[in-house]
C-alpha cells in the first residue's frame, strides 16, 4: 500500500513495490505463471469538510494497494 498526492504517483509507487516483490519471489524459485496480482485498488483520501459548507470534502491524497498472489 502506498499513498501520494496524485493518483498516478500512488499507482506508480505501488507498482514499483509489487514489481520488486515479484522479482524477489521469482528469484527465490517461484514460476512466473504461478505469480499474479490478486487485487489492485486505488481510492481517494478525503480531507475534512468545511463547517457549514454544502461542498463535498476535498481530496487530499490517493491510496493505492496491490496484493501479489503466489501459488506454491
Amino acid at each position: 500500500t502506498r499513498q501520494a498526492q496524485s493518483a498516478q504517483a500512488a499507482q506508480e509507487q505501488v507498482n514499483r513495490t509489487a514489481n520488486a516483490m515479484i522479482a524477489a519471489i521469482l528469484q527465490a524459485g517461484a514460476k512466473r505463471e504461478d505469480t499474479q496480482t490478486g487485487r489492485l485498488t486505488l481510492f481517494p483520501i478525503y480531507g475534512p469538510q468545511k463547517p457549514g459548507s454544502d461542498q463535498p470534502p476535498p481530496v487530499v491524497a490517493y491510496r493505492a494497494s496491490n496484493v501479489v498472489m503466489v501459488r506454491l
